[in-house]
């Protein structure tokens, strides 16, 4: 029982991309009711929340700040059900409600599992390798079969292969990406540029905006981190420069490249009218949806702006795919407010501990860094429980060394 205690994180870490493919066929055609990712991915998050509360190594008084932030998340959670029955809903409506609400709440909570779990250098690389080759897979499979799906059902260039959403699993490759990253300074093995190769590839593929910028700036930023923290004649600085290289020549020989650039320019007409306006470049329309959403929001009820309007609209789910405003909205104020603590928490350890900035910290910090700006911009990142848990990885092992 011990020894899954403290491995169970890698051995699900290795199956969660045969997850993510099942669960992306049960959406598509409506296998059924609940799909695999959220029965697995609910089983993780009890574990985690069992390892919490018994992981002897927790002092007292971390493990009474956990038991508190709980019991603000129960009560939280009592005040939106009881809202939502307020507000006319039947329990087919709570239980559908229930599937986005456990979606977002799983960042919260595996912040506090990450900040608590004892990773072991050898049991995290094995487990990274084998899930970026199965990720790899669930892409290069379909390309090269011709049974992949599209990233959008426009004429858009790109494709997911097996996956359902092209931002989610284009941010999860974006977060694994630095990982890769900090496993490759760490253990200085040749492999991981293969590894990194294979997984940028798979990003040049999707054709979002996402996975094309995300893999430009990550690939730069940590060639000059290299440079300026190991010397440009490293060999840590060798294989960023292959990498950036070689993920270059990726994207310029990807349609998707050039037809996300020519989606930028179709707003050029627009924003030469209306020059105020950039920012519907970045956006693709969410601006005008976050519009809608807060003039709903702001005629709403007291108890919906303190506790959420929810997120399902009839049948449908109500969001503006980005996600701090769709935290906001769906949970309210204080709903808001509770769901933050665990990373405003998080980040005032780090800064009371004085971190030293090592080339280790700022790998994992501008990796969690870049995706918090992807969900505030794009969504998609801390809403999805495939792409959170990776963030929340990145942040564990920011103020932690690795246990050989």
């Amino acid at each position: 029982m011990a020894k899954i205690k403290e491995n169970f994180i890698y051995y699900f870490m290795i199956i969660f991309p045969i997850i993510d493919i099942l669960s992306s066929f049960n959406n598509r055609y409506d296998l059924l009711p609940f799909s695999p990712g959220i029965i697995i991915r609910g089983f993780v998050l009890l574990c985690a929340i069992i390892y919490i509360f018994t992981n002897k190594d927790i002092t007292e008084t971390k493990k009474k700040k956990y038991y508190t932030y709980f019991i603000l998340f129960i009560l939280f959670a009592l005040a939106f059900y009881i809202v939502r029955l307020l507000n006319g809903y039947s329990i087919r409506d709570l239980l559908l409600e229930t599937v986005a609400f456990s979606k977002f709440w799983y960042f919260p909570i595996t912040i506090i599992f990450m900040d608590s779990f004892k990773f072991d250098n050898e049991k995290l690389a094995r487990s990274l390798k084998i899930s970026t080759v199965l990720y790899s897979a669930g892409i290069i499979i379909p390309m090269i079969t011709n049974t992949s799906f599209d990233s959008y059902i426009s004429d858009y260039d790109g494709i997911v292969g097996w996956y359902y959403s092209a931002n989610e699993i284009g941010g999860l490759l974006a977060i694994n990406s630095v990982i890769l990253f900090l496993h490759l300074k760490v253990n200085n093995e040749k492999g991981y540029i293969y590894l990194i190769l294979l997984n940028d590839f798979c990003l040049s593929l999707i054709g979002t905006k996402v996975s094309l910028f995300s893999t430009i700036i990550i690939n730069a930023i940590v060639l000059i981190l290299f440079i300026s923290i190991k010397g440009i004649k490293s060999k840590e600085a060798k294989y960023a420069s292959i990498i950036f290289g070689v993920s270059l020549i990726f994207l310029l020989f990807s349609s998707t490249s050039y037809d996300i650039l020519e989606r930028l320019n179709i707003h050029l007409p627009f924003l030469a009218k209306n020059p105020s306006k950039h920012e519907v470049r970045l956006l693709s329309g969410r601006d005008d949806m976050l519009r809608d959403a807060y003039a709903v929001y702001k005629d709403t009820s007291i108890m919906n702006k303190l506790f959420g309007m929810g997120f399902l609209n009839n049948t449908t789910y109500r969001t503006v795919e980005m996600d701090m405003f769709d935290i906001l909205f769906g949970f309210g104020i204080i709903g808001f407010i509770i769901y933050f603590i665990p990373l405003v928490y998080y980040l005032i350890a780090v800064l009371k501990k004085s971190i030293k900035l090592t080339l280790h910290n700022t790998i994992c910090l501008m990796g969690a860094g870049l995706l918090l700006s992807i969900s505030f911009l794009a969504g998609h990142t801390i809403s999805a429980p495939a792409v959170s848990l990776y963030i929340s990885l990145a942040l564990g092992l920011t103020k932690k060394q690795f246990r050989n």
